[in-house]
């Protein structure tokens, strides 16, 4: 690992992971998407300047969020690709030094996601000079009977409500810290009871393992002899089975050749046998093919004989060469 950059690994630079982790644990404890947030922190009640001046510490909430007037605030709608998440904050500084009409030292300014998609983010972004928002903390603090409650500014951009960084209570988020560390806690207490719960058994069972285990080897040794002739037993009916499973498809053909040889006269000799399973296909030559294709027609057990080819006379043995294809029938296997 580099000694000058701790999140570079072997040459693998990691920060963008490290940032990938962090906006995941952002959107999980503070963004809108996991629901924690809208679920344990306190409601964002905005009130308006001019209607504070009537109010005081009795009926003041815990924390006093304010609307800044639309006149002092320079509001705005961006869009950026979904990935440029990770560099929202620097993204909307980088918005905020282009668009801003006040100098650098002294604005303040917020965003707020208004809406997302698979590829773009809607962000909203409110800016206001540093001195007019402290102005308006003044004003307030002055024309009320507030005491030390804390104020908060607020801008409204169409649907969203946009904190102002740096004028936020600690107060609120205090409040939706304690929550969350309550809610976990009992989470957390829940799953240590449902563990307990689970292992009683595990307990139970523990405490006869010993002898169960000792029962357990004296029985197999006692049954050893009959689980051995068991599986030897077993052994030979599954090659029985296989056996019989390999020759119950292969046919007989020992009775058909047996046939055909008993009506072949001695005369005639076969240079060709083939046998696709009841189609028997003969090739040789005969002192008279005719009469042992008419002897193969007379038998019972031969069906759809035929003769592909022409009977022809061989010159040197004077004999006549034949082809025949036949069917077989059961009759030839008796």
């Amino acid at each position: 690992m580099s000694s000058d950059n701790q999140l570079n690994l072997f040459g693998l630079d990691l920060e963008h992971a490290l940032q990938r982790v962090r906006l995941g644990w952002h959107q999980l404890l503070e963004g809108d998407e996991s629901g924690l947030r809208a679920w344990l922190a306190d409601p964002v009640v905005l009130h308006e300047v001019s209607e504070i001046s009537a109010m005081n510490a009795s009926i003041a909430p815990d924390v006093l969020s304010v609307a800044l007037p639309e006149s002092d605030c320079l509001v705005s709608v961006i869009d950026l690709p979904a990935t440029a998440e990770v560099f929202l904050n620097e993204a909307v500084a980088s918005h905020v030094d282009e668009k801003s009409p006040f100098p650098a030292t002294d604005v303040a300014w917020g965003h707020a996601i208004m809406a997302r998609s698979e590829l773009s983010l809607k962000v909203a972004v409110a800016m206001v000079a540093r001195s007019t928002a402290n102005m308006i903390q003044a004003q307030i603090t002055e024309r009320s009977e507030l005491g030390s409650v804390p104020i908060e500014l607020w801008a409204r951009v169409d649907d969203a409500l946009v904190p102002i960084e740096g004028y936020q209570s600690a107060v609120r988020v205090g409040h939706y810290k304690e929550r969350l560390r309550r809610v976990t806690g009992s989470i957390g207490l829940g799953l240590v009871a449902v563990t307990l719960l689970l292992a009683m058994p595990a307990i139970w069972l523990a405490q006869t393992a010993g002898q169960t285990e000792a029962l357990l080897i004296a029985t197999q040794q006692r049954v050893a002899p009959v689980v051995s002739t068991r599986e030897r037993l077993v052994t030979l009916q599954s090659q029985q089975a296989e056996a019989d499973t390999f020759f119950s498809d292969l046919i007989d053909y020992a009775p058909w050749l047996h046939r055909v040889a008993s009506v072949t006269p001695d005369t005639a000799h076969f240079n060709r046998l083939s046998l696709d399973g009841r189609r028997l296909t003969i090739s040789g030559v005969s002192d008279n093919a005719a009469d042992y294709q008419a002897t193969l027609v007379a038998s019972d057990w031969v069906q759809n004989l035929s003769a592909p080819s022409a009977f022809t006379r061989d010159k040197r043995s004077g004999r006549e060469r034949f082809t025949l294809t036949m069917t077989l029938t059961d009759g030839a296997q008796q």
